[in-house]
């Protein structure tokens, strides 16, 4: 029996088309949602009118871009978080749609480098500070982050680990499992002053089309917060209170985001036991 005949031309390049207004309004969606992670989620009235604008096809994610900015250069009195949120938004609808993708270490510092070019003058460039972030969940304690002088070489040993680890073989559940711990150790090193896990949640949704997942992003829409916490979660102990690392919270995010389960998504069930003492007595404790 003869092969079919191949009905194409090999190696014939095809233009990335721009999303279609559904999907267009989706990525809106989760771009905002995304605000959400460090309370930024506060667009202006002219973002909203662009919006759109863009869903409806009547305006392009560069001209989105080029209006923002004259929008801003032209205003007195701007307010950051406004503005961070409007013009993040936007390059973020960009990177989403776009399915170019190269899985190097290079590519956490281009991500961050685009996404943050019109708001911080360190875009792109390595934290040169060791920092740490009081968190709600810990009751303002804090996720140890990589050394400063650490950075570079930590991120390049977890994506070497990456590239040379196959999924080949494994159950649904175990490939959850090692994405999981993965996405939570390049999110541990932090290697940014800002904006780290907004770079890290768009880094995670094309990363996860580029491994073949049909996932889910409205997830990121509905749950950034919570994507947020499950990382803190899966990357804090404090043996004294009897609170261990663990990846429950976030397997469960990503069981909704590429399995499309229906797990319950609750930031207060990431809050340690012990923490809820804790709070629970400062407030009731007798005088």
């Amino acid at each position: 029996m003869k092969n079919k005949p191949f009905l194409g031309k090999i190696g014939e390049y095809q233009e990335v088309l721009t999303p279609q207004s559904e999907e267009q309004e989706r990525n809106w969606l989760i771009a905002l949602g995304l605000q959400e992670i460090d309370g930024k989620n506060i667009p202006s009235d002219i973002l909203m009118i662009l919006k759109e604008l863009n869903i409806n096809g009547k305006m392009t994610n560069e001209e989105v871009l080029c209006q923002l900015k004259k929008y801003y250069q032209k205003i007195k009195g701007v307010q950051q978080i406004q503005k961070e949120c409007d013009m993040v938004s936007a390059r973020i609808v960009e990177l989403i749609g776009d399915e170019s993708f190269s899985f190097t270490p290079i590519i956490i510092k281009n991500i961050h480098h685009f996404l943050f070019q019109d708001i911080y003058s360190f875009n792109g460039s390595y934290r040169t500070k060791n920092i740490v972030s009081n968190e709600n969940i810990l009751n303002g304690d804090h996720v140890v982050f990589t050394p400063c002088y650490e950075i570079e070489a930590t991120l390049a040993y977890e994506f070497d680990m990456e590239s040379n680890f196959s999924y080949a073989g494994l159950t649904v559940d175990q490939k959850i499992k090692h994405f999981a711990t993965f996405i939570s150790n390049v999110w541990q090193i932090h290697p940014f002053m800002e904006g780290n896990t907004r770079t890290i949640a768009v880094f995670t949704q094309k990363y996860l089309r580029y491994l073949g997942f049909d996932v889910n992003n409205d997830i990121f829409k509905e749950h950034a917060l919570y994507f947020r916490n499950a990382l803190v979660r899966s990357q804090y102990s404090n043996v004294r209170k009897g609170i261990y690392q663990t990846d429950d919270g976030l397997i469960k995010f990503f069981e909704n985001l590429m399995l499309g389960k229906k797990n319950v998504l609750d930031n207060d069930d990431l809050i340690p036991n012990s923490i809820y003492e804790e709070v629970y007595n400062k407030a009731y404790k007798k005088k």
